[in-house]
């Protein structure tokens, strides 16, 4: 269309890089590595996509929002952007430390209240170029903190995923609905009012208290109503066992940010000044550079979330194989003819190949025999071993055992299933569709006289 902007296609990125493996994923796309095919340099692909119209406006709105801030050395670089009719990849430097918990909570780790302070300096300053430039993040949170390093002298930081990030255009709120993390999220976010520059404080409040307890999250709870009620009233305890060792300074600060009124809390600015902060590039004898701090309690939230996204990952699977196409719509739901493969996962891949077998075996009718024995044990209910009859070889036999019967109780069940089947033939001519054929009443036969021969042989 005339007045689009062109970007270069997914076979430009197939020409000139390599996939080399999967980095992570989430509601809004999935993260690869890359690497360069000239120079062997490796970038960060996040691969997102298009099953709804607004995809494509929500992957070029966090371009735009990744182009306004290259500028700052605490934030995520854009390197190019690729886009397709199906899909979209936003390619950004590779940042090869990982995530800042994932490091900070080793037990080899030596971690301080003066790292801490030079962690959240560099954050709250991405914080503060983003709201100069009237871009709100909506989703500050230890994920979306990363390394830039994997050098344990290397203190730098950045912030990434600017997947739900907004525009402000200059105004100082914007209506909301809710989005984020709840743990993270700030009151007024949650009660879906609006949401402005101070949503983010809150959450990077949330973040210091974490960092400087060792891993301790000041509203979380495994009741989720619960934790929202902690949240809209603002009910944290700073008096905390895990606060017995950090410094003043640091509790003043968050007691700033964790207001449940956006209007008085301190802006990122004023963080800057804030004397937790001014004294970073100095030495401040107050505070404690020396005394490591415990990080049980963040390997332990840590554990929660992988917990969390092993359970969301399995529902998800269940949810698509219970939506997995019949016979009669794989051709439909099948993919266009020409998508990319380049970014699928082995996952996904695994997923595909699980529901083309599902297909295969249910035009076979292999769905059709499993669910006729299933519904014959739930009228008898008498024999366990029922429940072992998911072969076919078993139903193949039922045949040439039941010539050989010759009781008057197999001939009148015939003949009863003769005359149903007669009356069903007859109810159908009528209805104007087409009878079931004899090869199908024939398999309903089989079956039944297969699970009278196992009762039999039970009940010996």
């Amino acid at each position: 269309m005339e007045g689009q902007p062109k970007y270069s296609g997914i076979n430009v990125l197939r020409d000139q890089y390599y996939m080399v493996r999967k980095l992570g994923g989430g509601g809004f796309g999935t993260v690869y590595m890359v690497q360069r095919k000239t120079n062997k340099e490796m970038f960060a692909a996040k691969h997102q996509k298009f099953t709804k119209p607004d995809d494509i406006r929500y992957g070029r709105n966090e371009l735009a929002i990744l182009e306004k801030m290259k500028e700052n050395k605490a934030i995520l670089y854009l390197e190019e952007y690729f886009e397709s009719g199906l899909q979209s990849v936003i390619l950004t430097e590779y940042l090869e430390g990982g995530e800042l918990f994932e490091r900070i909570s080793s037990k080899e780790y030596s971690l301080t209240e003066d790292k801490c302070r030079m962690f959240v300096q560099q954050v709250v300053s991405g914080v503060a170029f983003m709201h100069e430039h009237n871009i709100i993040h909506l989703d500050l949170k230890p994920n979306n903190v990363v390394c830039v390093s994997r050098e344990e002298s290397n203190l730098q930081v950045k912030i990434i995923d600017f997947g739900l990030a907004k525009d402000t255009l200059g105004e100082t709120d914007i209506p909301i609905s809710t989005c984020g993390t709840p743990e993270f999220m700030a009151p007024e976010v949650m009660k879906c009012t609006r949401a402005s520059a101070f949503s983010d404080l809150w959450s990077l409040g949330v973040v210091i208290f974490m960092l400087v307890t060792g891993g301790f999250s000041p509203f979380y709870s495994r009741n989720q109503y619960k934790m929202q009620r902690k949240i809209l009233r603002g009910n944290y305890n700073i008096e905390h066992e895990s606060f017995s060792g950090v410094s003043r300074q640091a509790k003043d600060l968050v007691r700033a940010l964790l207001v449940v009124d956006p209007s008085l809390r301190l802006s990122a600015k004023q963080c800057l000044t804030h004397s937790w902060l001014e004294s970073v590039s100095g030495s401040d004898s107050s505070i404690s550079e020396l005394r490591r701090l415990e990080t049980q309690a963040m390997r332990r939230w840590l554990a929660r979330r992988r917990w969390t996204r092993v359970y969301n990952a399995v529902v998800a699977t269940l949810r698509l194989a219970a939506r997995a196409p019949t016979p009669h719509t794989r051709e439909q739901a099948a993919p266009e003819p020409g998508t990319p493969e380049f970014f699928s996962s082995e996952q996904e891949i695994w997923l595909r190949s699980a529901l083309t077998l599902r297909g295969s075996a249910n035009e076979g009718g292999g769905r059709w025999k499993v669910g006729m024995i299933g519904k014959q044990e739930k009228k008898t209910n008498k024999s366990p071993t029922l429940q072992k009859i998911n072969n076919t070889s078993t139903l193949r036999r039922a045949p040439q055992e039941e010539k050989k019967t010759n009781s008057p109780e197999s001939a009148r069940t015939v003949s009863h299933h003769h005359e149903k089947g007669g009356k069903r033939k007859s109810s159908l001519q009528e209805e104007g569709r087409k009878p079931e054929s004899d090869k199908t009443n024939n398999m309903k036969r089989n079956v039944q006289s297969a699970r009278r021969k196992v009762i039999a042989k039970s009940n010996k």
